[in-house]
């Protein structure tokens, strides 16, 4: 009986082997009997080829484990990068926004996805100087759809603005003590200027504005209250509404604002106007004067033909205008207003019907009435001299009673209260005069607690100026500049 030297080892564990078996290092061919190597392939003797034994199933899973890790590791470091790091992962995303979302409802999220990787790239590399971090955007942006600019404010801070095929986006790049911030400046469609105006209770920016896309374009301010690290939107609370088509500007003081504005477009805001055919369009001026923390407005509606026409669609809607904007209506215009003065006054189709050098007519067709009227100019202002009415639609459906209570329901005053100045105060646009009574002058009830200065404090200091050089916007942009100029 043959012992095997593996029981030996296992019954004697501290005995020596002299048993020379080595059995367990050969095996039999099953054709010849011939003993082999367990590692041949096949007998040294028959040439039977010998079958491999299987592997065992933990060794096959750990392989196909081992491979889908490696898989997935070299996946991971191909496309890992482009989302960590800013600039591939701005490059990829402005790819993806020039090509188009591939379903409409992916848009959102891929504008947001965008405006997110713009704002991390900015605060890593806004450091650099403006002409650089422009062209760096430039390089990463399809210059096909996209458009850069940079500017330089006052305090260290930026404004860059990112066009994408007409519709822009701009962002305030802030030093603070963290680290860089990056603040989307929703409201500012196209940059155009900023001041920074320091007050007692903090400094102000003031930044002006316009609408993208083809002109006429709408004037845009806004008023941010700097913090060291933040930035709050004030606008509401220290700025007046503004309407109409046109474009705004700094004053000669640098803190007051001038906005010029189609007077029609101002019409068609506060729905007087519906459609204006070859009525001659006039411009309006807005003056935002900084005072006590915030703005008070006012207007002047100049001295064209429509203005005539402005002053009785508003009269009629607000009649207690009237003392205001008598110069303009003369006595047919305010016979015509107190006939047909109403709350729903206005949706007036105006269309010009004759004119010369010194007079005008026009129809005007609308709710209340429909009339004729004939503005003349002397003097150097426009007013109406006679009116011929061809319709009222509450003289033809309202009896007395009814045109009584029509006419209680009329507004005592209008939205904003106005009255007449016999010239500009001082310190806006930039020193322009005008004669006695020349001007309608709305001024607007203050909108925020003035902040009051502590006993002792200097006056106002001088605004900080945007330094924004020539050389910041391409010729093409100064093209569109040059549209937006009234």
């Amino acid at each position: 009986m043959r012992i095997s030297s593996r029981l030996l080892i296992r019954a004697c564990p501290g005995a020596r082997l002299d048993i020379a078996d080595d059995s367990f290092r050969f095996m039999r061919c099953p054709e010849c009997s011939q003993r082999n190597s367990v590692a041949a392939k096949k007998c040294k003797v028959c040439g039977h080829k010998f079958k491999r034994k299987p592997l065992p199933l933990s060794l096959k899973l750990g392989g196909i484990v081992l491979a889908a890790s490696l898989t997935l590791w070299a996946g991971a470091s191909a496309i890992l990068p482009g989302l960590t790091d800013p600039e591939k992962n701005l490059a990829r995303l402005a790819k993806q926004v020039a090509a188009g979302p591939a379903k409409p409802e992916e848009g959102k999220r891929l504008h947001d996805e965008f405006d997110r990787a713009l704002r991390t790239y900015l605060a890593r590399a806004s450091q650099q100087p403006n002409q650089v971090l422009a062209e760096k955007l430039r390089k990463l942006l399809p210059g096909n759809f996209f458009e850069i600019h940079v500017f330089d404010l006052p305090r260290a801070l930026k404004v860059v603005e990112v066009d994408m095929n007409l519709q822009a986006s701009d962002y305030l790049v802030m030093k603070s003590g963290p680290g860089t911030k990056v603040f989307p400046l929703s409201g500012i469609e196209v940059f155009d200027d900023a001041r920074i105006i320091n007050e007692s209770a903090g400094p102000m920016l003031v930044m002006l504005g316009h609408s993208a896309g083809q002109p006429p374009h709408r004037p845009q301010v806004k008023v941010y209250a700097l913090m060291p690290d933040d930035i709050s939107d004030e606008t509401d609370k220290l700025l007046p509404a503004i309407r109409g088509e046109g474009s705004a500007r700094f004053a000669a003081n640098g803190r007051d604002i001038v906005l010029d504005l189609s007077l029609v477009s101002l019409g068609q805001s506060e729905r007087l106007f519906s459609t204006v055919g070859q009525a001659d369009d006039s411009t309006a001026h807005q003056y935002l004067e900084w005072k006590d923390a915030h703005y008070l407005s006012r207007y002047d509606y100049g001295r064209g033909p429509f203005t005539a026409l402005y002053a009785v669609a508003r009269c009629m809607r607000y009649p207690d205008l009237l003392p205001s904007h008598r110069r303009y209506l003369g006595s047919a215009g305010e016979q015509l207003v107190r006939d047909n003065k109403s709350p729903e006054a206005g949706n007036f189709k105006v269309r010009r019907v004759a004119s010369s050098a010194d007079r005008i007519t026009y129809s005007v067709a609308g709710t209340p009435v429909s009339f004729q009227a004939d503005v003349s100019k002397a003097g150097g202002i426009w007013s109406i001299t006679s009116i011929r009415a061809s319709g009222s639609a509450r003289a033809s459906s309202a009896g007395p009673a009814n045109q009584a209570g029509a006419q209680a329901a009329v507004p005592a005053a209008a939205p904003v209260g106005e009255k007449s100045s016999k010239a500009t105060s001082a310190g806006t646009a930039q020193g322009a005069t005008r004669s006695a009574g020349a001007a309608i002058v709305e001024k607007t009830a203050r909108l925020a607690e003035p902040v009051r200065k502590p006993s002792g404090a200097k006056g106002p200091e001088k605004p900080e100026v945007a330094r924004k050089p020539e050389s910041a916007r391409p010729s093409s942009d100064k093209k569109r500049q040059a549209a937006f100029a009234p």
